[in-house]
């Protein structure tokens, strides 16, 4: 999910290990807030970063120099998850 989007996630998967596994736990996470915003009644959903709590990190750990050259137009990521 992205800062101030709603209602719109992607699954983005593991530079390192399998894809599949990331976007697996993407999917899963993603089904959660829909199954919650469902048994609520909500009609939307937009995430929040709080600054004092965490930090931002690439999303993409990947060294190669298409991905740094771009590191500054591309999306960035939690430093970890909030958790309720």
């Amino acid at each position: 999910m992205f800062l101030d989007i709603p209602n719109f996630a992607v699954a983005i998967g593991y530079t390192n290990s399998s894809w599949t596994l990331k976007c697996d736990l993407n999917c899963d996470y993603v089904t959660k807030i829909l199954n919650y915003m469902d048994k609520h009644r909500y009609a939307v959903c937009t995430p929040i970063f709080d600054k004092s709590k965490f930090t931002s990190q690439p999303l993409l750990d990947f060294d190669a120099g298409y991905i740094l050259r771009a590191k500054d137009a591309l999306p960035r990521q939690g430093s970890k998850h909030r958790g309720r």
